[in-house]
């Protein structure tokens, strides 16, 4: 039996190889439109409370990851396939989308599905108690949707292109959090509630967590294209995100490191 540890990314190197994974694992499956130098980041990456997750087996390998990212002004990457749905249900409540999950479990011959349920509880906890999100949304490729199902997410669109995969087919989904533990006591749901069940993790196991916003300049020289289709609008909000100017990487040096 091979014990995982999920938690936040603590440092720069586990930041680098969680990126480094999603690029392999989404070049493998046609997820990425051209190379990105080796790590995958996406625009929302340099929001100041993304935060990456990280699975790190017994022998310290990181082989799982995901981004939680908080709604913004900048919106969610979702918006660009799910716009509509999106806003009906802002107009319930806060959102926040899991992306860039990444496992190589499946590819080194290991059951990764049962091994990776218990990676969306700290996800959960997370928005929960750090981001105060009412809803947890992700798009996923509708082979995979028997699974999310089983994990009590409920249908918010039907089957189009995701940009963000290339143009893969997606379907999106969200878990309502502000009913999740009324819904962990309905018959049946024994297998999920020892997933999801409380207790809810105390804010401070995510004290440790490492964004980009600790080495802004390094990220920023390896964005590849995050700012590909950024306005001038988005790029404005993080500068003020960041007290910079971060559209121009030769500028970090004169501009100074992130406050």
């Amino acid at each position: 039996m091979i014990v995982m540890e999920f938690r936040v990314a603590r440092t720069r190197d586990e930041l680098e190889a969680a990126f480094a994974l999603v690029h392999r694992e989404y070049e493998k499956r046609g997820y990425s439109r051209r190379g990105e130098g080796g790590m995958r980041m996406i625009l929302h990456n340099f929001l100041p409370d993304t935060t990456t997750f990280v699975g790190v087996d017994c022998e310290r390998s990181l082989v799982a990851t995901a981004t939680v990212v908080p709604d913004s002004p900048l919106m969610l990457p979702m918006d660009e396939s799910f716009g509509a749905e999106m806003q009906k249900l802002r107009r319930l409540g806060r959102p926040c989308e899991v992306v860039m999950l990444a496992s190589d479990l499946l590819a080194s011959g290991r059951e990764s599905i049962p091994m990776v349920f218990p990676f969306f509880k700290v996800m959960l906890d997370f928005a929960m108690v750090v981001l105060r999100a009412d809803f947890l949304c992700v798009a996923i490729n509708p082979r995979h949707g028997a699974a999310f199902r089983h994990l009590l997410f409920e249908n918010l669109g039907g089957n189009r292109p995701y940009r963000g995969a290339n143009d893969a087919p997606s379907v999106a989904r969200y878990l309502n959090l502000r009913t999740l533990f009324q819904r962990l006591e309905e018959p049946g749901r024994e297998p999920v509630r020892a997933v999801f069940g409380p207790p809810v993790a105390d804010p401070a196991e995510f004290a440790g967590r490492y964004t980009l916003r600790a080495d802004l300049d390094f990220f920023l020289e390896r964005k590849g294209d995050a700012f590909e289709t950024a306005s001038a609008q988005d790029l404005h909000y993080l500068s003020r995100c960041h007290c910079r100017d971060i559209s121009a990487p030769e500028d970090a040096m004169q501009t100074g490191a992130a406050k």
